[in-house]
């Protein structure tokens, strides 16, 4: 339905018969942690015309995720929220905004998108001590 605002934690979490997300005709503002993680047969994703935040590990093992469309309302990507989505190659915006600057990331949104031709409106956001101590805690190993 187009009248929720927010995509809950783990709330489609290993649906693996899910191909295509377009969340573009929704009023999401956020989509939280985990909401799509290890869906690993999506392969296109669109984002709301209103999204502003993407929590962490949100798309996590997408790993048939090649194109992703996000509109200029996204201010912020959390941590390891593309994470291990290795076919990734595009992240494009849709859309425009007078006063939009570019969209802030975390450091390891992208972990592992090797294929990725990182977008120049993506600012990265330093990182700071509890950013090392949450890196610490995180496994690598499920990447």
């Amino acid at each position: 339905p187009p009248d929720f605002t927010w995509i809950g934690p783990a709330v489609c979490e290993r649906c693996l018969q899910l191909q295509l997300v377009d969340l573009s005709r929704t009023e999401v503002t956020e989509i939280m942690s985990c909401a799509f993680a290890h869906c690993k047969h999506s392969r296109n994703l669109k984002l709301p015309g209103l999204l502003r935040m993407i929590r962490q590990e949100a798309f996590l093992h997408c790993t048939s995720l090649t194109e992703i469309s996000a509109p200029p309302t996204l201010l912020y990507i959390a941590r390891r929220a593309f994470g291990g989505c290795t076919q990734l190659y595009r992240f494009q915006r849709y859309g425009k905004s007078v006063t939009w600057r570019g969209t802030y990331s975390r450091e390891n949104a992208f972990l592992r998108c090797d294929n990725l031709d990182m977008p120049n409106w993506i600012r990265w956001l330093p990182r700071t001590q509890e950013d090392e101590d949450q890196w610490a805690d995180d496994s690598l190993a499920t990447l």
